[in-house]
């Protein structure tokens, strides 16, 4: 599966025509006449001559979803063909805007059938369903997530949040006694000392994330990224990547992670990361040592 950006207006007439087929198969029968109306306009009239930046999903030459961006940073015709929805496409589009646009605040005029999946993604409703020109929305908003370097007074804070976003892991793969799992506070205090760690905050102030770092002779050791299960999936984890690399320079940047955990590793191939060499940490386990040479330094 491809994602990217949608470029050409041929690709764009694509996904308007997509989002316009799946709106009448799913949104169209809880909508009125003057729902249906108002929003064919808009995707037959209104989009083609709007400043909007398209995103595709492709399965082989066949376009499967599309999601567009209307400034500053609002979501609109976002639609995944019937045959793929529920598949992680959604969410992959999602994540590839993130890539693009950054930690900023997204907005979106959610439809009924709708809402769970951008709660799913981090979004929260502002208000109540409103209905304009028969089209039945929910305004909602996801924030910019705050990240900061972590004090040593969040130290036990952190090692809960250890506990509970590697746990489900462990338990998945066997590996109980993992170090992330046995890791003491005393160990994890003494540990801290020695790294930059960040912590990603929700709107409420609790550490819902977190990466840490060690620059040496231009090498950046990563390790510890972690993200609160409740907040998995929004690209967070990916986020808290790219700003600790960010934030210390670094000529080549090493991390691991376990070989059999499929999605991580793919995650971090997706950021420039190739596995250099495993080796065996029982169990039946692999770890899988990655490398990201960064040519900007």
């Amino acid at each position: 599966m491809e994602i990217r950006t949608l470029t050409t207006e041929q690709e764009k007439s694509e996904a308007r025509r997509l989002a316009l087929s799946v709106f009448m198969e799913y949104e169209a029968p809880i909508y009125s006449q003057e729902g249906i109306d108002d929003f064919t306009n808009y995707v037959e009239n209104v989009a083609p001559t709007a400043e909007l930046e398209y995103y595709g999903a492709f399965d082989g030459d066949a376009l499967i979803g599309t999601m567009v961006m209307r400034e500053p940073n609002h979501l609109t015709l976002a639609f995944i063909r019937t045959d793929y929805q529920h598949s992680g496409v959604g969410r992959r589009l999602f994540h590839l805007i993130i890539s693009n646009r950054g930690n900023v605040d997204y907005t979106v005029c959610s439809s009924p059938i709708a809402t769970g999946f951008y709660t799913k993604l981090g979004f929260a409703a502002t208000g109540p369903e409103m209905e304009t020109n028969g089209v039945r929305f929910t305004p909602m908003t996801r924030p910019k997530f705050e990240i900061a370097e972590a004090e040593e007074a969040d130290v036990e804070a952190l090692l809960q949040l250890q506990y509970s976003s590697f746990g489900p892991l462990a338990e998945r793969l066997g590996w109980k006694d993992a170090p992330v799992m046995v890791e003491t506070l005393d160990e994890a205090r003494e540990s801290f000392k020695h790294h930059v760690t960040l912590k990603l905050l929700s709107s409420d102030g609790r550490i819902i994330g977190s990466v840490r770092g060690r620059v040496t002779d231009g090498v950046m050791h990563i390790g510890r990224l972690m993200v609160a299960p409740e907040a998995q999936g929004m690209g967070l984890g990916r986020m808290l990547l790219r700003e600790v690399m960010a934030r210390q320079p670094h000529s080549v940047a090493r991390l691991e992670t376990c070989l059999e955990v499929k999605e991580t590793q793919t995650m971090y191939r997706s950021e420039g990361f190739n596995i250099v060499r495993t080796e065996p940490i029982g169990n039946g386990l692999t770890w899988a040592h990655m490398e990201r040479r960064n040519d900007k330094h």
